[in-house]
């Protein structure tokens, strides 16, 4: 979610119940401090871990112990390439890269987003067909 959205919304509510019907556990994995991420998932009935550290590992390790699973049964689903797509690569778990929801950004986010436009270049002239 966006630095600025401090609680889920419904929607949110919605993809993690049907996630759930799936069979998914949910764990959050936030680089944000506790008492924000504390207060977002407040409505939610779902594991976190804040402070991750992302990329570092420490983060990763400790959701993977929450949710009792492996690394090769989860994937990391963020819009960052260095911290979400990252610390999924060197933990070799498999990663999904999804679109920012919001346009609005902290400045160090603004400024990684900067940096990752080559290489979201590189990505689509390699795997994306016109």
């Amino acid at each position: 979610m966006p630095h600025f959205v401090r609680r889920s919304d419904d929607s949110v509510k919605a993809l993690f119940e049907r996630l759930g019907e799936l069979g998914f556990k949910i764990c959050i994995l936030s680089n944000g401090r506790e008492s924000r991420v504390r207060y977002f998932m407040e409505d939610l009935p779902y594991l976190y871990v804040f402070r991750a550290k992302k990329p570092l590992l420490s983060g990763v390790n400790k959701a993977l112990s929450l949710c009792e699973s492996v690394p090769g049964a989860v994937a990391v689903i963020g819009d960052q390439i260095f911290t979400d797509i990252w610390v999924g690569k060197r933990k070799k778990i498999c990663t999904v890269l999804v679109k920012p929801i919001s346009g609005e950004d902290e400045f160090f986010v603004m400024l990684k987003r900067y940096l990752e436009k080559p290489i979201l270049y590189e990505i689509k002239k390699r795997f994306c067909s016109d």
